[in-house]
């Protein structure tokens, strides 16, 4: 039996490339508690760098056939440096669109027809996450309206914390397009 501890970088990353699953496990054991320290600094949010370590590992494993890695750690730090400052971007664009939001709500408040649109866009996000798929849709569920933590997910439905996330993160791209038009549907309607 192959033990990977002893193993180098260049001769992990060949093994990774031929989808061996040990290999990958090998790499993560090896830098994901550097990683995850050193992202836990840039947020003070355990939570939103254990995303950020999982998003950055599958994309290792994702596009390990096509990536030319030759320096193993450095492609690690800055793949997750890049999304550490693609999500405080995406922050500071959300803190916007909240700002605008809220801006916006208080103009509209006095609307009689503001609960209806409420109660519509509600309907709308529901329909769309009844429209995932069922595992999908279960593990969302249970993190935006439960609000438990991807490792309680793991947990209750003996998953990985890394699948969890993915599930998550999938369901978001798969919604966020959809409701982003809805949104802007309403917001056009309230203009006329």
């Amino acid at each position: 039996m192959l033990t990977y501890n002893h193993l180098g970088d260049a001769e992990l990353l060949d093994l990774l490339r031929s989808s061996d699953d040990a290999a990958f496990t090998a790499i993560y054991e090896r830098y994901s508690l550097e990683l995850i320290n050193h992202v836990s600094k840039k947020f003070g949010n355990l939570q939103e760098a254990e995303d950020i370590l999982h998003d950055v590992f599958d994309t290792l494993w994702v596009k390990r056939e096509i990536l030319e890695i030759t320096n193993l750690p450095g492609f690690l730090y800055t793949s997750a440096k890049n999304k550490v400052q693609t999500r405080l971007l995406k922050d500071k664009s959300q803190n916007r669109y909240i700002s605008f939001l809220e801006h916006y709500s208080i103009k509209v408040s006095n609307d009689t027809d503001h609960p209806i649109r409420v109660q519509q866009l509600m309907e709308l996000i529901d329909k769309e996450i009844f429209a995932l798929p069922p595992k999908m849709q279960e593990i969302f569920e249970m993190s935006r309206k439960l609000h438990l933590t991807h490792k309680e997910i793991a947990e209750a439905l003996g998953i990985s914390e890394q699948t969890v996330s993915r599930q998550i993160s999938n369901a978001i791209i798969r919604i966020r397009p959809r409701l982003g038009i809805y949104i802007l549907l309403l917001w056009l309607i309230k203009m006329k």
